[in-house]
């Protein structure tokens, strides 16, 4: 067993948080680790990383990196040492390889379909239940996958490159353009924008029709792209600059800046947008970026892998410390938990409650109760006949209550304020811009009301009701305090 040690503070245990986001959303944090020689997947619930809570049945290869994570079905998709893929399975515990032979250029979104390349110009997918292949005039030198489960495949030529949209498992060409070979290229976590960074220009590209959204100029080449998971802010590192621009999504223009003490040359979003890791050009260490305030909060010593350092359920970020993983909540001189050996893992934090246990009640056949009166044959036929009493009769099935002890716990309440509803999206990020409470500005959701998007302007969740009234007042608007997560 590994061991886990955790330095004490004022602010309660680790769990708190998590479990209050778990309450939220219906999903349990796990901390996905396997060997990073091979071996069997094992599951933690977080931060409850000593105790272990599922193993797979079989194992992985030398496990380089995960693609993907499937919530609904649990299935997660990787890809070892050798270039082959393949999934893991955590309803029932198996590892299943792809029937693909070493790919390149390996991408997934929805952990069900693994897009790669072999020979340069065949596009091939393989999923649990297939495989489909596309062939190419000219080599491959980008896959994006899109979540209606279509792929934009990008190929270059000595000139020029090429863009194609494709319907998988369909290989009609459904819209192609031509563009300048990009040195840098994303898609968007939503999949409606793909960003091609043409040396020191940068532009955004609507994924449905290929047009030009956006187009920015820097005074270096872009090294460096990523958004937030709504997309709605992507940070964009440049060559020798010790500043991430900032752009809005939106208005497609240069916004802010985050300042940083040197020059970096990768970036990482926290999976839940709270924190953005900038790797420094130099050294071994991570510059931690609270995104509310993009100010510098931390700087963590750390390597830097694929999967590590990373932002954990409730905020603290995972480093490399030697043979160990450090678990440090920004802020704090301590890291809040210690992993020994840590270090010899590749690591994946996921949200699936597919870990709880059933209730025996619910293994159980529905039975209903007997209101029927048998009758018995009596000895004189001419007699009356008499009904039977009850008590003679079989017991009457009775419906088995689910054993409550192993029922899920009630959930945490939350609280959210909310500080305007409108119905035009610019209205309300002009809103959600002029308010800042506690470093903090409120986010813009989408709802739809008797067939109308109304865009609302909200900020939380809380744990308290009172601290609700209070960021509401602290905002300077009418406000409304409702119950839950939006």
């Amino acid at each position: 067993m590994l061991a886990l040690a955790a330095c004490s503070d004022s602010r309660g245990s680790a769990g708190e948080s998590v479990a209050a986001f778990g309450a939220a959303y219906g999903q349990d944090p796990i901390a996905l680790r396997v060997a990073r020689g091979g071996g069997p997947v094992r599951a933690y619930q977080y931060p409850r990383l000593d105790s272990l809570i599922w193993s797979s049945t079989q194992s992985v290869g030398a496990q380089t990196r995960v693609l993907a994570f499937d919530p609904e079905n649990g299935l997660e998709a990787f890809v070892d040492r050798g270039g082959v893929p393949g999934w893991v399975d955590l309803r029932v515990g198996t590892v299943k390889p792809s029937r693909a032979s070493k790919l390149a250029v390996m991408t997934s979104m929805d952990a069900s379909s693994i897009f790669g390349v072999t020979h340069d110009t065949l596009i091939h997918r393989s999923t649990p239940s297939g495989e489909w292949q596309y062939s190419t005039t000219h080599p491959v030198r980008g896959l994006f996958p899109l979540p209606d489960g279509g792929l934009i495949a990008l190929t270059s030529d000595d000139a020029t490159s090429t863009l194609t949209r494709l319907r998988p498992p369909e290989r009609t060409v459904m819209d192609s353009a031509t563009v300048p070979t990009p040195s840098y290229a994303v898609v968007s976590p939503l999949g409606d924008r793909l960003y091609l960074a043409f040396d020191r220009e940068l532009a955004a590209l609507n994924t449905s029709t290929f047009e030009e959204t956006a187009r920015v100029r820097f005074d270096a080449p872009v090294i460096a792209l990523t958004t937030t998971p709504s997309g709605d802010r992507v940070f964009v590192a440049t060559e020798r600059s010790n500043e991430i621009a900032i752009l809005d999504r939106y208005s497609g223009e240069r916004s802010e800046s985050v300042r940083l003490p040197r020059a970096a040359k990768d970036l990482r979003i926290d999976p839940l947008g709270r924190l953005l890791l900038a790797r420094p050009d130099t050294g071994d260490s991570v510059w931690v970026i609270d995104v509310g305030t993009n100010r510098v909060v931390t700087t963590l010593p750390t390597a830097w892998r694929l999967d590590l350092p990373n932002v954990g359920p409730d905020g603290a970020v995972a480093t490399i410390s030697g043979r160990d993983v450090h678990f440090t909540v920004p802020g704090h001189d301590k890291p809040r938990i210690i992993v020994r050996d840590g270090a010899n893992e590749i690591w994946h934090f996921v949200f699936w409650n597919g870990f709880r246990p059933r209730a025996p009640g619910l293994d159980l056949p529905v039975v209903f109760p007997v209101d029927t009166l048998y009758y018995t044959e009596p000895a004189d036929s001419l007699a009356t006949p008499v009904p039977a009493p009850v008590e003679s009769l079989a017991p009457r099935p009775q419906v088995v209550p689910a054993d409550s002890a192993n029922r899920t716990p009630p959930m945490t309440r939350l609280w959210s304020v909310q500080v305007a509803a409108v119905l035009s999206e610019d209205r309300a990020r002009e809103i959600a811009r002029t308010i800042r409470v506690d470093g903090a500005q409120p986010r813009v959701i989408v709802s739809a009301v008797d067939g109308a998007r109304v865009y609302r302007v909200v900020m939380g969740p809380f744990s308290t009701r009172d601290e609700a009234d209070r960021v509401g007042r602290l905002s300077g608007r009418d406000y409304w305090v409702f119950e839950g997560v939006p």
